[in-house]
């Protein structure tokens, strides 16, 4: 486990002191999101004509979610993953505890590496031992890991990020069924606007801080990502990437032994296509 996986583990752990329904809200998110897709496939071979409610009912789930978790932070920003420990519970317990817990714990922990080195014959088990068990000011003290939002512009600009994928949804559900190709584009601009508007220091690449924490660096970053996945969305793929993508897929099966890649963009040009989730970015 890297420090940055083991301080988001740190403040995770944090946030469940918070708030007795923390932890259910988060196995509750990562449960959606790992179902939501499999969920909406069925749901559109039952019936076709509810998929767009089913995929705003999820949406607002999750902003209703996620926003539970939001104030239960105390306004700090929401991480896009919720990572699951896979270490002892003796080590990823970062809670924070009593003075006396803490000097225990060390305790315990310098018995174990006194013992290791008096077994070994180098110095192979303290490098071991110090590799995996990194540490900072933010594993320490995990509530420094995200800021609270200090001000009503961030705080809208992190509620309008919270609520695009719900907002988005609602679009599509309304303006699915019109007729007229322009009105199509509506939701990919609204939702457009409202990513640019709660991530518009981040294009500008500039810090909110001068002590920003690597945890918001890395959270940042991978919000800025999310604007790869408007290529894919309609009606932009039908009109531009589409095309793109054919000539793509022309050029590298005009290659020896590239066959199952365009075979397998073929697949998932399908699934962008025809599955909301896919995309959602939510």
């Amino acid at each position: 486990m890297s420090l940055n996986q083991r301080n988001l583990l740190a403040y995770f752990n944090y946030l469940k002191t918070r708030h007795p329904l923390m932890k259910s809200l988060m196995t509750l998110i990562n449960l959606i999101r790992i179902v939501q897709i499999p969920l909406e496939m069925i749901v559109a071979k039952l019936s076709k004509n509810n998929e767009a409610v089913f995929v705003l009912a999820l949406e607002l789930s999750k902003f209703v979610i996620k926003f539970g978790i939001w104030q239960g932070s105390g306004w700090r920003p929401v991480p896009k993953q919720f990572y699951t420990s896979i270490e002892r519970k003796e080590e990823n317990n970062f809670n924070v505890e009593g003075e006396d817990s803490k000097v225990k714990r060390l305790e315990e922990k310098m018995n174990r590496l006194d013992l290791q080195l008096k077994e070994a014959k180098s110095r192979e088990p303290l490098d071991y031992y110090l590799k995996g068990h990194k540490s900072n000011i933010y594993t320490l003290q995990p509530q420094t890991s995200f800021k609270p939002c200090a001000d009503w512009t961030s705080w809208t600009r992190e509620l309008t990020h919270l609520a695009r994928p719900s907002v988005y949804a609602l679009c599509l559900l309304i303006f699915s069924k019109q007729k007229n190709n322009q009105k199509n584009w509506i939701p990919l601009a609204i939702s457009l606007l409202m990513d640019l508007y709660s991530k518009w220091p981040e294009l500008r690449n500039k810090k909110t801080s001068e002590t920003e924490s690597p945890l918001e660096s890395e959270e940042k970053s991978r919000r800025l990502l999310d604007f790869l996945y408007y290529p894919l969305r309609s009606p932009l793929y039908q009109s531009v990437s589409s095309d793109l993508l054919d000539g793509i897929e022309e050029r590298i099966g005009e290659i020896y032994l590239l066959g199952p890649v365009v075979e397998t963009i073929k697949i998932y040009r399908k699934l962008w296509e025809n599955v909301y989730f896919y995309t959602s970015a939510s």
